[in-house]
């Protein structure tokens, strides 16, 4: 049955649904949901868990990877963020012909027709992996609860294979200074400046409050993201642990915080919560692409992605002669490495110059 509760979360959810059943051991589960934003939304999960009970009733020892895939969802989401569970769906569209399939019944034939599947949808060898590693977990977990087989695991393997990424672009600093000089209003130039200059992620730039801000250094310890179903915006951890962060503000950029922040205390309403851009609602993703479009063209620069203003202050760390660690602790990364394997392009210069070097030693 579905409940409204009196106590709404953040995002304002305050319907959840209650079922009582036996588990495959018999015994009594009274489960609780979370919260939805809707009723309709309560109702549709609660109908769902239902058939997932249903089906362990009548299929314990022999479950369909639909079955399986809502059990895996719901053991998953109970570790992972929301976005984790929306890319898990995202992958699961390529693995919806299996639905009704038994687990057990899956052989090297099924497995030859995904792949053909798969390449008919030109499918990027680095996306059809994660395909692939879906389905061998829902395999695993399939063995773990109800002890069917794992002989098909020793069909699968990594897809190689080079494919066309996206160029990384980025801004050198006098480029991005003609893209900041056409920027008038004191709320987008302070966006792009935490962007180019800190080097933040679009989601956590976003998630920024005034409270974040203490002394002369800014505290990134959350992200934000518009991509869950039902939601305007979620907020939660950032991307990896490392990407907790402290990091100290330039100058000029905490003038602009705090003449931003002078604003917002004139409002009666203000606390601070409220997000350094866009006050009591985040800057939403079109409206970013929007003035990113726009300065890009009356600045007359190349328009470079929201994400490569990242890159450029990578890049304009490692200009300014930043060791690679430094620039890995002050981007988030969890490995140098990463780091490393993401821009080791701008490294060419300085090994043409040892090049001209060694060429002079002899």
């Amino acid at each position: 049955m579905v409940y409204k509760s009196n106590e709404k979360t953040k995002d304002g959810r305050c319907y959840f649904f209650r079922v009582k059943h036996k588990d495959i051991f018999g015994r009594t589960i009274d489960y609780h949901s979370k919260k939805y934003l809707t009723r309709k939304e309560a109702v549709d999960e609660e109908l769902k868990y239902k058939l997932k009970v249903s089906s362990y009733k009548t299929n314990n020892n022999d479950p369909t990877f639909y079955q399986i895939y809502l059990e895996y969802k719901d053991y998953r989401s109970k570790t992972v963020k929301p976005q984790t569970i929306i890319k898990y769906d995202y992958y699961y569209r390529y693995l919806s012909s299996l639905d009704n399939k038994k687990v057990n019944s899956f052989n090297y034939d099924m497995f030859k027709k995904l792949n053909y599947y798969l390449d008919s949808q030109k499918v990027q060898n680095e996306y059809k992996n994660k395909i692939i590693s879906l389905l061998k977990n829902l395999i695993i977990y399939s063995n773990k609860i109800y002890n069917t087989s794992l002989e098909t695991i020793k069909f699968f393997s990594t897809y190689k294979g080079h494919h066309i990424k996206k160029e990384m672009l980025f801004y050198t600093l006098n480029e991005y200074k003609k893209y900041r000089s056409v920027i008038k209003n004191d709320t987008h130039r302070a966006f792009f400046d935490t962007l180019y200059f800190l080097g933040l992620r679009k989601g956590e730039a976003q998630a920024l409050n005034f409270k974040d801000i203490k002394g002369r250094s800014i505290y990134i310890t959350k992200t934000l993201t518009t991509k869950i179903k039902g939601l305007e915006y979620s907020i939660s951890t950032t991307k990896t642990t490392s990407s907790v962060r402290e990091l100290p503000i330039p100058d000029f950029l905490y003038q602009e915080y705090l003449e931003l922040y002078k604003k917002a205390k004139h409002y009666s309403d203000y606390s601070d919560d409220w997000f350094i851009f866009g006050n009591t609602v985040p800057f939403k993703d079109t409206t970013i692409d929007k003035y990113n479009r726009k300065y890009s063209a009356l600045s007359n620069q190349k328009r470079i992605r929201i994400h490569d203003f990242r890159h450029s202050c990578a890049s304009y760390l490692l200009q300014s002669g930043a060791s690679i660690t430094l620039v890995s602790k002050y981007l988030g990364h969890s490995k140098v490495s990463t780091t490393l394997n993401i821009y080791s392009h701008f490294y060419q210069n300085e090994l043409d110059d040892i090049i001209k070097s060694m060429n002079k030693c002899i």
